[in-house]
């Protein structure tokens, strides 16, 4: 398969103007029960709160309350979804949902892979590899990154 690029759109919050000096992209792609998601951060990196580094790379919990990226993966044909965080810490943590905002138990999922560097002063990546729940692996699946 080839990967699917993707490039992030700022989000404003209460009539703010968007953060332009940020800017988020990368590419996904499937290989067999795995997705590859790779994020390129790119611009003023000064302004991000950057977490310090788990050795080793480990599940974490909340990570969306901070710095993190995330990546959503549901069947097209069920409103179920998964929920995947990445922090630049190397921690990374997975949900499910039955619904939009609604938690069921998760399987604990060990086979993530994540790694993270300073590319250049203006230049973060952060390439994980990811397995796909045992429930989606024969689905067309619907991917979305934040």
């Amino acid at each position: 398969m080839d990967p699917t690029a993707f490039q992030l759109i700022p989000y404003s919050q209460n009539d703010e103007p968007p953060c332009n000096t940020i800017h988020i992209s990368g590419n996904i792609i499937r290989n067999q029960n795995q997705l590859i998601c790779h994020y390129l951060v790119s611009g003023d990196l000064d302004t991000i709160a950057w977490p310090a580094q788990a050795i080793p790379a480990n599940a974490g919990e909340a990570l969306w309350r901070h710095t993190c990226l995330e990546m959503f993966v549901a069947d097209r044909e069920n409103p179920a979804y998964w929920e995947y965080n990445f922090s630049p810490s190397l921690r990374w943590a997975i949900y499910r949902f039955s619904n939009y905002r609604q938690t069921q138990a998760t399987p604990r999922l060990n086979d993530v892979k994540i790694q993270s560097q300073f590319v250049s002063p203006e230049q973060f990546s952060l390439q994980v590899n990811a397995p796909i729940p045992a429930e989606l692996l024969q689905c067309q699946l619907d991917i979305g990154v934040a």
